[in-house]
């Protein structure tokens, strides 16, 4: 049963928090004690948001056209979905959900279509939901209970993640029965139930489309695949595993689809973290061993040219992929935006050349030096008057 209302819950508790990241673009959001903190990635503070009724967030995500944020958690006794407006942190619409704590949402880029999934805690099967944030509406559901043989649907919907017009969503869901099963589907929203699904992967944590929906990647906790959709294969074109000792905590699919990029470490908050770097098109791959922390967070742009990354120490960095150079860190006291670096660098080239073939400058004009010295006797003269008539005036006073 799904209910859905328009004002927060009478609920004064802060929220239980989790501690990530995400990041999109030049906008960042964390979850930390106690609420929501949202601000550019020059560490400008946009909004501060405690969401109330909330008794522990789960999931946060926001879309890049600047309109929507959405928060996904639960009240200790049903599952809560806020959207709040992205430019000042009002809380818009709030959504129960009574088969279980919502632990996964995603929202479309034009912040047209929310996706939400929830988690078996209460008895409950797990359940994927889309809205339309034009009317605040549910329009599609789906319950990921499978025949009693395979798996009962006691488990969680991991992480979802919708193809950039929100035509197109993937979700990720895992079993919490110890038996190791999990699977990835790939729905469209414009028609009921699955469009496709692989179970084959195991323990699935990760999920993530194109814009055009068309390149899915997924992951476990030590492997990644990805898929071409287009002809709905169900063996992956593309996979790499992992070291033993070493977690994917994050992944990322740039918008284009051609490369993918995983956040890792050894759960080890003093141990260096990782980044690992793959074109899905080319054979090119590469690792950078970060300072100490696991890498926690990851988020490519369009063309996977810029990185974004955070560690669980709350270090944040930048980097350009083609040039394998570091932009920004958020322990340097300034901030260089990936989109000035590469223009710095096209004009400093330019500047250089152009100064190479410059004629040189004209010289500075040498003044006269009676011209200072004129300037002097003006001074001097006036003192001396000014000291004479000064005296003959005191003189005449005197009795």
């Amino acid at each position: 049963m799904i209910e859905s209302q328009e004002i927060i819950l009478p609920i004064d508790a802060a929220p239980t928090i989790t501690g990530f990241p995400i990041t999109k673009g030049e906008r960042v959001a964390h979850v930390t004690t106690p609420g929501i903190t949202f601000r550019e990635t020059n560490e400008k503070i946009l909004w501060k948001l405690i969401p109330t009724g909330m008794e522990y967030i789960a999931d946060i995500d926001f879309d890049t056209s600047g309109r929507f944020f959405v928060v996904g958690g639960n009240d200790g006794e049903r599952g809560l979905l806020y959207i709040v407006r992205q430019d000042s942190g009002e809380v818009l619409y709030a959504h129960i959900d009574e088969a279980g704590p919502v632990v996964s949402v995603a929202i479309s880029d034009d912040g047209n279509r929310v996706v939400y999934g929830t988690d078996s805690a209460y008895g409950e099967t797990c359940q994927m939901a889309a809205i339309d944030t034009t009317d605040m509406s549910v329009f599609w559901t789906y319950d990921f209970a499978r025949s009693a043989i395979e798996e009962e649907g006691l488990g969680a919907i991991s992480d979802l993640s919708l193809s950039s017009d929100g035509r197109y969503a993937a979700a990720a869901y895992n079993d919490t029965d110890g038996d190791e099963y999990g699977e990835v589907a790939l729905v469209d929203l414009d028609k009921p139930g699955k469009t496709w699904e692989n179970v084959m992967i195991g323990d699935a944590q990760h999920v993530s489309l194109s814009d055009d929906g068309m390149v899915m990647a997924a992951a476990s906790t030590n492997e990644v695949w990805a898929w071409n959709m287009t002809p709905h294969a169900k063996l992956p074109n593309w996979d790499v595993m992992m070291d033993e000792n070493i977690t994917i905590h994050d992944m990322a699919l740039s918008g284009d689809g051609q490369a993918l990029v995983i956040g890792a470490g050894r759960d080890n908050a003093t141990a260096p973290g990782f980044i690992s770097f793959y074109s899905l098109v080319e054979e090119e791959e590469w690792q950078l061993e970060m300072p100490a922390g696991d890498i926690i967070m990851v988020w490519l742009s369009e063309d996977g040219r810029y990185l974004y990354s955070e560690n669980m120490n709350g270090k944040r960095f930048g980097h350009d992929t083609v040039q394998q150079t570091k932009f920004y860190d958020s322990e340097w006291d300034w901030v260089q935006r990936a989109e000035f670096v590469v223009w710095k660098q096209e004009h400093m080239d330019e500047a250089v050349a152009n100064a190479a073939t410059a004629p040189p400058p004209d010289p500075l004009i040498d003044y006269e030096p009676y011209i200072p010295v004129f300037h002097f006797g003006l001074l001097l003269t006036g003192c001396i008057a000014f000291l004479y008539f000064t005296r003959r005036y005191s003189i005449r006073r005197e009795p």
